[in-house]
């Protein structure tokens, strides 16, 4: 058996794509952002 998505949407979204996703909740876009600069997993823009 091998493994699979369920769609085409499992890859890094830009900030901009994100933005729209989560329109009505604008300060997610500010929280992820902090957290990956605290965890160190990607680098802020």
């Amino acid at each position: 058996m091998r493994f699979a998505f369920a769609n085409d949407q499992f890859y890094f979204k830009t900030t901009e794509e994100m933005s729209k996703l989560f329109q009505d909740i604008p300060e997610a876009i500010d929280n992820t952002k902090r957290n990956c600069g605290q965890s160190g997993i990607i680098g802020s823009e």
